[in-house]
């Protein structure tokens, strides 16, 4: 079975898994390591939730991952023989199937987190705002970011 344009570019893409795959995760658990010192550094006062804000340092990371990504992957890919339209629909697949798996990510840390109590009293890392629908925005947030990046394909590639 051969493989559709846009899998040999989200294959050619996930060369660099690291930058991908790795990289947004090593930045969530700085952030986490250095949110647990500040709430342990500042005093709590009157109420018993602390909410921090480290998870965005991943979102940021993704963001500017997502531009870089062009620069980088994109002139090479047009060496290859690689339409501009094939890469920025194989990207934009890559960033959407990354944006899914960082989604479920988030959700399944925010329910450790609800689990614990927040993380044993040392603050609440994946929630970004109360009530309903917290796991759906971490979701979007992570989906929007990512396309967002990747978006910028558009620009040079259309």
């Amino acid at each position: 079975m051969k493989s559709t344009p846009f899998v040999m570019i989200a294959r050619y893409l996930l060369l660099d898994r690291l930058t991908y795959l790795v990289l947004p995760w090593a930045w969530a658990v700085f952030g986490f390591v250095l949110d647990v010192v500040i709430v342990q550094l500042t005093p709590a006062g009157h109420t018993s939730h602390r909410w921090v804000g480290g998870l965005a340092g991943v979102f940021i990371v993704v963001f500017v991952l997502g531009i870089q990504s062009v620069a980088r992957a994109l002139p090479f890919g047009l060496a290859l023989g690689v339409s501009r339209r094939t890469y920025f629909l194989g990207a934009t697949s890559l960033a959407a199937a990354l944006a899914a798996g960082y989604g479920l990510m988030l959700a399944l840390g925010q329910a450790v987190e609800r689990a614990t109590g927040g993380w044993a009293g040392l603050g609440h890392f994946f929630t970004t705002i109360s009530a309903a629908g917290v796991t759906a925005v971490l979701a979007v947030a992570a989906a929007a970011l990512l396309a967002g990046g990747f978006a910028t394909i558009r620009r040079l590639a259309v």
